[in-house]
């Protein structure tokens, strides 16, 4: 990810080696290394900190510092998160790239039915933990609301995140959405983390189960669809938001952005497999279809 944000950095005037340098911590799915590296680079006095890979990173780097500007890359639902206090005016030292996963999984959902003609009951499979946060009820409310003005039943189910998300805990949800009627769900990525996505795919077409996703790879993988942001217009937005705290614009004055360009991918040989057959106009929406 860093290749995009360097290439559009330097279109706005920040090149690397020459006026500016990148200080990298890369923690994965570590828990707790992300309040270790925050530390460091605050240590380092670095002017500004972006914080990629989700809520985790950005919670870290606003726990390390309250003055240097923060800009989060994708971070999912900030106001709810409490890292702004509303897009419009972000309020502190954080800005950047919100999204609003509620209207993503309600967008994911429709098109997911759009593609398949799916009836009876769908599934929302995510994070076990996140299922009593405001956010993800928000999210469950918004999908039920959707699903139901399709005449569709949402099935919810939550399985364990990190370490103790293995494979037959993610066999066991996918299961037990087929056996409650569910042919198609929304799979949310982190749910999955530790399942390799050959396996991810594998085991929903097991369950006959035509899933849509987020990251790209999972589509290649054999997951029916993902739906994702594009990394380049991610990296150039991103790159947006640091030139311009970089050259003295406050966090609180830039309104927090929201992915607008998205791509859809579409794997007609997993459609095979499922015995299903995709809508022209998911085909024709669609940014690449795997054949």
């Amino acid at each position: 990810m860093k290749e995009p944000i360097v290439k559009e950095l330097a279109r706005l005037g920040f090149v690397e080696g020459r006026n500016l340098t990148f200080s990298v911590r890369t923690a994965g799915e570590n828990l707790v290394l992300p309040d270790k590296f925050a530390a460091e680079l605050v240590a380092l006095k670095v002017d500004a900190i972006l914080a990629q890979g989700g809520e985790l990173f950005v919670q870290a780097a606003m726990r390390a510092t309250k003055t240097i500007p923060i800009v989060m890359f994708g971070a999912y639902d900030p106001v709810e998160h409490g890292f702004v206090a509303s897009l419009a005016k972000p309020g502190g030292n954080v800005t950047g790239l919100g999204v609003d996963s509620a209207q993503l999984g309600v967008k994911r959902l429709q098109l997911l039915v759009e593609a398949t003609g799916a009836r009876g009951a769908v599934g929302y499979v995510t994070y076990e933990r996140a299922l009593g946060s405001d956010a993800e009820r928000r999210t469950v409310k918004l999908l039920d609301e959707f699903a139901r003005s399709q005449g569709l039943r949402l099935i919810v189910v939550g399985v364990p995140e990190g370490p103790q998300s293995d494979e037959s805990k993610l066999e066991g949800a996918f299961a037990s959405l087929h056996r409650q009627g569910a042919t198609a769900a929304v799979v949310f990525d982190g749910a999955t983390l530790d399942v390799v996505e050959e396996r991810v795919a594998a085991l929903l077409i097991q369950s006959r189960l035509a899933a849509i996703m987020e990251t790209h790879s999972y589509s290649a993988a054999g997951v029916l669809m993902t739906h994702a942001a594009t990394l380049d217009y991610l990296g150039a937005r991103a790159a947006y938001f640091l030139a311009r705290v970089l050259k003295g614009t406050k966090p609180s004055d830039l309104p927090v952005d929201q992915p607008s360009e998205y791509r859809l991918v579409i794997n007609l040989k997993t459609a095979k497999q499922l015995g299903i057959s995709i809508s022209k106009t998911s085909l024709l929406r669609a940014t690449d279809v795997i054949r």
